[in-house]
C-alpha cells in the first residue's frame, strides 16, 4: 500500500507511515468525511431536482385545472347567448301557416298577442299577433325588443305570413352591419348552406320572412359600406333559402335611401 501523505510504499499492517511519519488512521477518517458528505451533497441534489420537478408538476396541473375552468365558462356564455339569440327564430321556425293563432301558440308554447309593448314595431311591419324578447335593445336612441316575430292573418283567419326580426343584429345602427366594401352576389351561390353563407359574411340575418304557399324563407341582411367616392351606402341582401333542404334558391340586394328607409324593414 501507499501512504496517503507522501506516496511513499509501506506495509499494510503499519499504523504509521516510516517515510514521512503520517498517521494513517487520520487519513482514513478524512476520506470517510469526504465519501459522507458527497454522499449527502448527491441525496440534496436529488431531493432537491424531485422538489422541483413534484413543483413544476403542481403548478401545470394548477394551470390547466385553470383553464379546464375558463373553457367550461367560455362554453357556457357562448351556449347561453345561442340560446338567447336562437329563441326567436325557434319560435319563427315553429309557426304553422294556414293555421289559426290557437294552434300557433301550441306549436310555438308561447302566447302570440294582439299588441306589443313597443308601438314602434307598427311602423316597421304591419302584423296581427306579436310575440316578443322580454328584453331590449336600443337602435339609434329607439327602444326595440331584441327580438319580434310577427304574424299576419288572412281573411279566413289563418296565418299568411311570419316574419322575424333580430335587431339586436342591427348593432345599435339601422345601417347595419359596416364593412369595408359591398358585398359580392356572386359570392354566395345556389344550393349553399344558409349556416355556411353566415359564416362567410360573418353577419346574420337581421330579419326572416315566410309566406304562405311559398317554400322558401327570405333572409335579409342589412349592411352598409363605402362607394367609390366613399359615401356610406345602406344596403339590404336578401338570400332566399329552400325550406326542404336549406340551401339557397336565390339572391338579390336592394339599396336603401337610408332617410326615406328609416324604419324599413325591406
Amino acid at each position: 500500500m501507499y501512504c496517503p501523505k507522501c506516496n511513499s510504499e509501506i506495509t499494510e499492517d503499519t499504523d504509521f507511515c516510516v517515510i514521512c511519519g503520517a498517521k494513517l488512521a487520520d487519513f482514513d477518517d478524512t476520506e470517510s468525511r469526504i465519501d459522507s458528505t458527497a454522499k449527502n451533497s448527491r441525496q440534496t441534489r436529488q431531493e432537491r431536482r424531485k422538489a422541483l420537478r413534484k413543483k413544476i408538476a403542481s403548478r401545470i396541473k394548477l394551470a390547466g385545472g385553470i383553464l379546464a375552468v375558463i373553457a367550461v365558462v367560455l362554453v357556457a356564455v357562448f351556449i347561453i347567448s345561442s340560446l338567447k339569440r336562437s329563441e326567436g327564430e325557434r319560435i319563427f321556425s315553429n309557426v304553422p301557416l294556414g293555421r289559426n293563432v290557437e294552434i300557433a301558440d301550441k306549436d310555438t308554447g308561447v302566447s302570440f298577442e294582439v299588441y306589443s309593448d313597443y308601438d314602434i314595431l307598427a311602423d316597421i311591419n304591419a302584423y296581427s299577433y306579436v310575440c316578443e324578447s322580454d328584453t331590449s335593445v336600443t337602435v339609434e336612441g329607439i327602444a326595440l325588443p331584441e327580438w319580434a316575430v310577427l304574424l299576419t292573418k288572412n281573411a279566413q283567419n289563418n296565418i299568411s305570413k311570419v316574419a322575424y326580426y333580430e335587431f339586436a343584429a342591427l348593432d345599435s345602427s339601422w345601417k347595419g352591419s359596416k364593412r369595408s366594401e359591398q358585398i359580392a352576389m356572386t359570392d354566395i351561390t345556389y344550393g349553399q348552406k344558409l349556416e355556411d353563407v353566415k359564416k362567410m359574411l360573418k353577419m346574420s340575418p337581421y330579419a326572416m320572412v315566410a309566406t304562405l304557399d311559398n317554400n322558401t324563407t327570405e333572409c335579409i341582411f342589412r349592411y352598409n359600406a363605402p362607394d367609390e367616392f366613399g359615401n356610406s351606402k345602406v344596403y339590404n341582401l336578401s338570400i332566399f333559402i329552400d325550406d326542404a333542404d336549406d340551401t339557397v334558391k336565390d339572391v338579390y340586394e336592394t339599396e336603401l335611401d337610408y332617410i326615406a328607409f328609416f324604419l324599413s324593414a325591406n
